[in-house]
């Protein structure tokens, strides 16, 4: 996530990190970094945002079990707005449908948030 840092001269009209944030060990670092590549908008769509207004991240997996070595986060609606106020971005959130293929009866239609972050004037 540094290298985009690394772009000082590059931007692009819209920046888009479909359903990573959870896998990432600094989301907060790569909303910032996407954001500061982006001229006019962030999409991150087919993300799980946690239904409240708090500043809140939390593991989804059991930090407990050393033998899992990852950790997933879940990111509060509240701190998602929170971090794009700051970064200078207006932010909505709707809900995305899409066949997700980790059941293992096969593809079930899920549906997820997903953040429609949009720079201010």
């Amino acid at each position: 996530m540094a290298e985009l840092y690394e772009w000082p001269e590059k931007m692009f009209d819209v920046v888009m990190a479909g359903a990573i944030v959870e896998h990432l060990s600094d989301p907060v670092y790569a909303i910032g970094a996407w954001a500061r590549l982006a001229k006019e908008a962030v999409l991150i769509p087919f993300t799980n945002v946690l239904p409240l207004d708090d500043l809140v991240i939390h593991p989804i997996t059991n930090l407990d079990n050393p033998n899992i070595f990852y950790v997933w986060w879940h990111l509060s609606r509240g701190l998602y707005t929170k971090i794009f106020d700051n970064l200078g971005f207006d932010i909505a959130f709707t809900q995305a449908h899409a066949l997700h293929n980790d059941d293992a009866s096969g593809p079930q239609l899920a549906t997820r948030p997903s953040i429609i972050a949009t720079r201010r004037r």
